[in-house]
């Protein structure tokens, strides 16, 4: 339950009041009290949600995570195309990093590597070049070529 509250408070425009009842919390996720509560916090969750990942005071009253206190998550589902990956990039300073990347097809190479009932692509080359945004002619893919 601690991994959902603190996924949930994650979210933007998310805060936790006190509730009438003593020792009881309640979690919201938009920034005014129009809407009912994503969850209700006994006394132990509280605590451990200040603890981890840090509570401020919230304007207005209430709390909220702390700022950098809880990292962003990256969606597994519901992004279609994206593979998740990391490549070595050079920084200015000659240092070789890892960087995520997306390793899966671009929209564009998609496209380019489609053809139609007559055999001809769906984009042709200076199209795609465009659409990639080249000035300069790049390498038109091997396996797109017309």
């Amino acid at each position: 339950m601690s991994e959902r509250l603190r996924t949930l408070l994650a979210r933007p425009g998310a805060w936790i009041e006190a509730a009438d009842e003593s020792g009881r919390y309640r979690l919201r996720l938009s920034p005014d009290r129009r809407r009912r509560p994503a969850l209700t916090l006994d006394e132990a969750a509280f605590r451990e949600l200040a603890r981890e990942p840090g509570l401020a005071v919230r304007e207005g009253g209430g709390w909220r995570a702390r700022a950098g206190a809880v990292p962003p998550r990256l969606s597994d589902g519901g992004r279609p195309g994206f593979m998740a990956g990391t490549r070595p990039v050079t920084t200015p300073d000659g240092t070789v990093k890892p960087r995520a990347v997306n390793l899966g097809e671009s929209p564009i190479l998609w496209l380019a590597r489609r053809k139609d009932p007559s055999g001809r692509p769906w984009l042709s080359p200076p199209r795609w070049r465009r659409a990639k945004g080249c000035a300069q002619t790049p390498s038109w893919p091997v396996w797109a070529r017309p």
